[in-house]
């Protein structure tokens, strides 16, 4: 049986998973209890979980209702907003001003 070595940073602790994934510490055991995390004992009382199974529950959830953001749209959006920007820059108008007004305009398109 070959022996992989790995980095300290591959393993956290089960605090630092919950701190990572911003849930409680006792939400990480109870993931472990279900089967969705591993639970590595390392010695006496220690417990360490490898950081890809910490990164793998961390994913992105969509929501019911809610369209997925058009990225295109959103590009064409910060391009413009930019354009604007730049147009502005020599002048003394207050830029935040027109950005308000570009955020409505998107909100209304949307």
């Amino acid at each position: 049986m070959a022996i992989t070595h790995t980095t300290p940073t591959d393993w956290l602790t089960p605090a630092e998973a919950a701190q990572y994934l911003r849930v409680a510490h006792s939400t990480i055991y109870r993931w472990a209890q279900r089967g969705l995390l591993t639970l590595y004992r390392v010695g006496e009382g220690a417990t360490r979980i490898r950081r890809s199974e910490v990164t793998a529950l961390a994913h992105p959830i969509q929501r019911k209702g809610v369209k997925p953001t058009n990225l295109g749209r959103r590009r064409a959006t910060v391009r413009r907003l930019m354009g604007i920007r730049s147009k502005l820059s020599g002048r003394r108008l207050a830029l935040s001003h027109r950005v308000i007004e570009g955020r409505r305009e998107l909100e209304n398109h949307a």
